[in-house]
């Protein structure tokens, strides 16, 4: 899903998310992932999903059978708060919808990490998937439209931080001057 000057494409990113959320029928917020795994495994792809106790250094881990780049195994870290673990769970469908089979996707906290997973385009899309995936560009509009436009309330609504909803609604052009 990289460009050839190595950069991420975070219009591509959203246009599979959207696609997906499409695909699937979802037409409000929140989204919830076992609804898009229920979707996966209709399609016919072997999926498993689990809650382990990775301790304080990894969020999650997402591998893909290579040789089908079907079969799905997620692992998040069960010590997450309740929106960290959907936003984790999130970006680790990033990776297998973008096709970033090729390596193995563990995630730390450590500062050195999560300053290196910020410059690394792969991770970048990744969690530009799970933003749209979570908080879907076109109902947070249509929320703003109906006056539903502070973070408190959206964050509620579409289970997740103020923190990650902030960084959406700057993040997508058009979002921030509705917000009151």
């Amino acid at each position: 899903m990289e460009n050839e000057e190595n950069k991420p494409r975070m219009a591509v990113v959203r246009k599979i998310a959207l696609d997906l959320l499409n695909e699937i029928g979802i037409k409000s917020a929140p989204v919830y992932i076992r609804d898009i795994l229920k979707h996966l495994k209709a399609q016919g792809i072997e999926v498993e999903f689990y809650e382990r106790d990775f301790g304080e250094g990894r969020k999650g881990v997402q591998l893909t059978d290579l040789r089908t780049e079907d079969d799905l195994i997620i692992a998040i870290n069960k010590n997450q708060h309740e929106h960290s673990k959907r936003f984790t769970a999130g970006h680790e469908l990033g990776h297998y919808f973008l096709k970033h089979n090729k390596h193995r996707h563990e995630h730390c906290v450590d500062i050195f990490e999560k300053s290196k997973e910020m410059r690394d385009p792969l991770e970048m899309e990744a969690n530009q998937f799970a933003a749209e995936l979570l908080m879907p560009t076109y109902i947070l509009k249509e929320d703003l439209k109906n006056n539903i436009g502070d973070i408190q309330t959206l964050a509620i609504k579409y289970n997740v931080s103020k923190l990650a909803m902030g960084w959406k609604i700057a993040k997508t052009v058009g979002l921030l001057n509705k917000i009151y």
